[in-house]
Parts: structure tokens; C-alpha cells; sequence
């Protein structure tokens, strides 16, 4: 009788605790919100139980995340990929200052559940889904964060860039028609920018970016065509960059070479919605630019990786320069080459034709 009389009343007294802890919580949340540093947001279409315990437990909402995140990798291994965009939802209501979430949710619906479609339409809804998750959600509460901004410019470089999905040129495509209707179909049509309050308030309300750093990086590295990819991804992991460091910054500093590298080779775009043209070709003017990036980071960091793609990008470009008769250029390629590689011996003229030889399908 008496342990059962102590087993209540440490029950009461533990409701009496927790009770006293959940509605200090909702004060804290009030003043948060009114001081406009609230990091919580609520729970839309969350089950009632789910709904209840978020309330309930206030700053013990990591707990629900923690078991959150033991489903989702339970349905990883099973495939259900829809359930884990629910949970990864929930998640981020949960935790918005935890970025690996919102990474790992908008790369869920950018690369999983988009392939699932059979509709291309269908397929770039979801893709599109992961970008303005990253892009309107995700950096309203992690601004600084170079790691998210790596996770959004890595959907425009490899998943509408890149070529491992078979919708690939369907991604293009659409990128290009919509960003046509905010910068144009001219690189040129970027440089007066700031100057159209307009267009500049209209990329930065739908877009989310920046028009000063656009500016910026337009003068910075040349004739940047923005119907691209690679040039929002550029633009996302420059401006992660600023703040980034150790491994953010390796990741920053390799798209951003990436991406420049990108633009060099295929920075021209022949663009037309009404005839279903795309073509690119190399932007030659971008290849001083791009040469300067891998020199300022080279010289900050002994790079093994990023000075094996410095070196193709001067070889590549000496084909380029060379298919177009500019043999100065090309030859300052060589020049340069040669004395990062000091294997590399011979006259400019054989070292052409090898090369011409051997990977003139580069160019094609």
C-alpha cells in the first residue's frame, strides 16, 4: 500500500514537472516569435497524434525527430520513398535549423521520387520541389549555411546538368524557359541588372537570388548565361562560399570550378522554345575567367583533384582555341600547361596533334 501510495505521487509529480516544463516552453516560443528568433514552425496535416505530442512535448521536440529519422531509414532500405518526403516534412517543422534535413528532403524528391514518375511534366514538378524546398524554405532558417547552398547548386549542376537522368534535356529546357523570362536570352541583358528595379525585384521575390551577387559574378567572370544550370549553380555555391569552411569550402570551390568549367565548354546556348532547340557551344570568353578561379584556389590549397581538372580544362581549351584559329590563345594554354606539369615536354605543334588525335571527340 505505501509503494504504491509513493508510486502515484511521484507520478503526479512528474506531471506536475512536465506540465510546468511544456507551458514554460509555449512562453519561451512567445517570446521567440515576438523577438523574431523563433525557429519552430507548426505542423500542417499531421496526424492528430502527431499533432498532440509536438504541442505536448514542446522542447522536446528532437525526440520526434530522433524517431522520425529511425522510420525514415527504415523506409529508405523499403523504397517508400513518398512516406519519407511526409516524415522529412515533418522533420524540418520540427527542426528548421537542422540543414541535413532539409538537405536530405530535397534530394528525396529531386533524385528519388522524380524518377518514379513516367511523365516528364510530372518528373520536373518534383525536381523543381526540391530546389524551392532548399531555396524558399530551407534558407529562411539557414541562411549562412554553405552546406545547403552546395545541396541546391548540386541539383542544378548534376540532376538538370548533368546527363543521369533520361530526362535530362527535358530539365534543360524547361530551366531555360523559365529563367528566360527573368534574364533574357542574352548574357548581355544581365549587365545592366540593377539598373531595372523591376526584373531585379522580380528575381529576387521568385527566385530568391540575389541581383547584386548576379551582377557580381557577371562581372567578375564574363557572359554568363543564366538559361543554364551550370549558372545557378555557380551562383548557389558562390555565394555558399562566403561562408563556408574545411570540407563546405573543398565542396564550394569544386562546383564553382565545375560549374566554370561548364560554362567554358558549353556556356553558348542556342535557345528556342517554339522549334524545341537546344544546342550549346563553347563560351570562349569565360576561359581567362575560369583560368584565374583555378589559380586563386590552387594557391590557397594543394588541391590533387582540382589541379588534375585545372589541366583538362587548358588542354581542352587549347582544342578549342585551336578549332577556332586562335593559336595565340591556345599556345598560352600550352605555356601554361607546361609549367604546372613539368612531365609534359615538346613542341606546342606535336602535343596538338596528339591531342587532336586522340580526343578531337571532345568537341563533338
Amino acid at each position: 500500500m505505501k509503494n504504491r501510495i509513493t508510486g502515484y505521487v511521484l507520478i503526479i509529480l512528474a506531471a506536475i514537472c512536465f506540465r510546468s516544463a511544456q507551458e514554460k516552453a509555449v512562453l519561451l516560443s512567445i517570446e521567440r516569435q515576438a523577438l523574431g528568433i523563433s525557429t519552430y514552425s507548426t505542423i500542417e496535416n499531421a496526424p492528430p497524434s502527431m499533432a498532440l505530442a509536438t504541442m505536448m512535448l514542446g522542447g522536446f521536440r528532437g525526440v520526434i525527430a530522433d524517431v522520425l529519422w529511425l522510420r525514415i531509414n527504415y523506409l529508405q532500405e523499403m523504397g517508400q520513398y513518398f512516406e519519407i518526403a511526409t516524415l522529412a516534412d515533418w522533420i524540418t517543422r520540427l527542426e528548421p535549423g537542422n540543414s541535413a534535413v532539409w538537405g536530405y528532403h530535397a534530394w528525396n524528391m529531386s533524385y528519388n521520387i522524380s524518377v518514379i514518375m513516367g511523365n516528364p511534366e510530372d518528373r520536373w514538378r518534383w525536381v523543381q520541389n526540391g530546389i524551392s524546398l532548399l531555396r524558399n524554405e530551407g534558407m529562411r532558417y539557414n541562411a549562412n549555411d554553405a552546406e545547403l547552398h552546395f545541396d541546391l547548386g548540386w541539383i542544378f549542376e548534376d540532376k538538370i546538368g548533368g546527363k543521369t537522368d533520361q530526362m535530362h534535356m527535358f530539365y534543360k529546357k524547361k530551366l531555360a524557359s523559365i529563367a528566360q523570362e527573368y534574364f533574357g536570352d542574352s548574357p548581355k541583358d544581365t549587365m545592366n541588372l540593377i539598373g531595372d528595379e523591376a526584373r531585379a525585384s522580380r528575381i529576387k521575390a521568385d527566385l530568391v537570388m540575389d541581383p547584386l551577387i548576379i551582377t557580381e559574378l557577371t562581372y567578375k567572370y564574363g557572359n554568363i548565361d543564366w538559361r543554364l544550370p551550370s549558372a545557378h549553380a555557380l551562383y548557389w555555391a558562390y555565394k555558399g562560399r562566403r561562408n563556408a569552411r574545411d570540407l563546405s569550402l573543398f565542396r564550394c570551390n569544386h562546383m564553382i570550378t565545375r560549374s566554370l568549367t561548364d560554362l567554358f565548354i558549353k556556356g553558348t546556348l542556342l535557345y528556342d522554345k517554339s522549334a524545341d532547340i537546344y544546342q550549346t557551344s563553347p563560351c570562349t570568353s569565360i576561359f581567362d575567367a575560369c583560368i584565374r578561379e583555378y589559380e586563386e584556389i590552387l594557391q590557397k590549397n594543394k588541391d590533387e583533384l582540382l589541379l588534375t581538372s585545372f589541366k583538362s580544362i587548358l588542354v581542352y581549351g587549347m582544342l578549342v582555341f585551336e578549332k577556332t584559329g586562335d593559336s595565340v590563345r591556345a599556345r598560352n594554354a600550352y605555356a601554361k600547361l607546361c609549367s604546372i606539369d613539368k612531365s609534359i615536354s615538346g613542341s606546342y605543334e606535336q602535343f596538338i596533334n596528339d591531342i587532336s588525335v586522340n580526343d578531337s571527340k571532345m568537341l563533338k
